[in-house]
C-alpha cells in the first residue's frame, strides 16, 4: 500500500518518516519542477531490482516524492491524467508496448487495465509534459532510460538501444516530428540575419 513502510516491525505512515519529512522540506523548498526532480535523483529511475524481499526505504520515499511532484505539476499544467500515470509506471520500469513489440514479454507494458488503461505511449507522454515543463522531462526521459531496461534485463541491449535513441529523437527539437519545423525555420532565420548583417560590413 503506498506511503507505508515497514520500519521496525511496525506498520508506521512514510509521510511520519524523518528521512521522508527531511526530503520532502528540501523538495517543497525547491523553485522549480526540475529542480525538485533533481533532488529526487529522479534520472536514475525508480526500480528496484531487490524488490519485494529486499525493500529499499529511499527509492519508496523518493517514488513516494516524485509521483506528488509529477501528480501536482500535471494537475497545475491541466494535463491529461493519461500522463501522469504513464510517467509514473515507465519511471518504474514499466515499458511501452508500441515502442518494443515482441522486445517485451506479452501482458508487461503500461497499457494494461490494471495500470494505466490508457492508449497513450511514453514518447507522447513526455512530449505533453514536454510543452509545460521543457527543464524537467529531461530527467524524466532518462530516469525512464534506465528504469526499462533494468526491469526487463533478458532484453536489456534491444530496449536499451531503442529506446535512446527515441527519447534522443523526442528531446530533439531537429528530429521531433512536433518541433523540427519550427526549429529549422528559426535556425534559417537566425541564419539569413547572420548574412545579412556580415553583407552590411
Amino acid at each position: 500500500m503506498i506511503g507505508y513502510a515497514q520500519l521496525g516491525g511496525i506498520k508506521t505512515p512514510i509521510s511520519k518518516d524523518p528521512q521522508f519529512i527531511a526530503l520532502k522540506d528540501k523538495v517543497d523548498a525547491a523553485a522549480t519542477v526540475a529542480d525538485k526532480l533533481t533532488l529526487l535523483d529522479v534520472k536514475k529511475g525508480l526500480y528496484n531490482p531487490f524488490a519485494p524481499s529486499q525493500p529499499n526505504k529511499s527509492l519508496r520515499i523518493r517514488t513516494v516524492l516524485t509521483r506528488i511532484v509529477i501528480g501536482d505539476a500535471a494537475e497545475k499544467a491541466n494535463l491529461h491524467t493519461d500522463v501522469e500515470c504513464v510517467l509514473n509506471e515507465a519511471l518504474a520500469g514499466t515499458p511501452d508496448d508500441s515502442y518494443y513489440g515482441i522486445a517485451v514479454p506479452e501482458g508487461a507494458s503500461i497499457q494494461r487495465p490494471e495500470l494505466c488503461a490508457t492508449k497513450m505511449n511514453i514518447e507522447k507522454a513526455l512530449r505533453e509534459f514536454q510543452k509545460p515543463y521543457p527543464k524537467a522531462v529531461q530527467s524524466i526521459a532518462e530516469g525512464i532510460a534506465a528504469a526499462v531496461p533494468a526491469k526487463y534485463a533478458d532484453y536489456k541491449s534491444r530496449l536499451l538501444n531503442n529506446f535512446k535513441s527515441r527519447v534522443a529523437e523526442n528531446l530533439n527539437p531537429f528530429a521531433n516530428p512536433s518541433t523540427k519545423y519550427a526549429s529549422y525555420i528559426a535556425l534559417g532565420v537566425v541564419g539569413l540575419f547572420v548574412l545579412t548583417h556580415i553583407g552590411r560590413r
